[in-house]
């Protein structure tokens, strides 16, 4: 059997009627599942459908809300993207998800992100002048790492 997966970010089904958004998917499209951004960069979003708000702008970060005793591996703690607040839209897609009998996998942008190299600068990546991004960090470094594995 063929699967097919969409890649979305939750605000891409969540501005909308989310049941009405997963049957379209399913129904019309065919998509068996959906592949989730978890843990995202800073995204700049211009949306080809007509719905508010039209432009998306997150700084990234963790796209839920963290329990910080997983990352105790790590000096790095976990961000939460602003645009989240008080919500925690994950769960509720991957419910609706398996009501409809269908997948759900995180995306999760490793090295960048959203404002962890920014906050954590000893993290971060450096070209061959010794310049630290602000965006990207070391994946080999120990506390990128032990944060990742929390991650997971």
């Amino acid at each position: 059997m063929m699967h097919s997966f969409l890649v979305a970010y939750p605000w891409d089904l969540l501005d909308d009627d989310l049941e009405a958004v997963l049957d379209r998917w399913r129904g019309e499209i065919g998509i068996t599942g959906l592949s989730l951004w978890a843990a995202a960069p800073p995204v700049l979003q211009v949306r080809a459908r007509a719905i508010d708000p039209r432009v998306v702008r997150s700084d990234g970060g963790l796209l839920f809300h963290a329990d910080e005793k997983h990352y105790v591996a790590s000096r790095c703690k976990p961000i939460t993207a602003s645009w989240l607040k008080g919500k925690d839209p994950i769960g509720r897609i991957v419910t609706a998800c398996a009501n409809r009998g269908m997948t759900v996998r995180a995306v999760v942008s490793a090295s960048r992100i959203g404002r962890l190299a920014e906050r954590h600068t000893e993290t971060a990546c450096k070209n061959v002048y010794g310049a630290e991004s602000h965006v990207s960090v070391c994946l080999a470094n120990p506390d990128v790492q032990g944060f990742l594995g929390g991650l997971v």
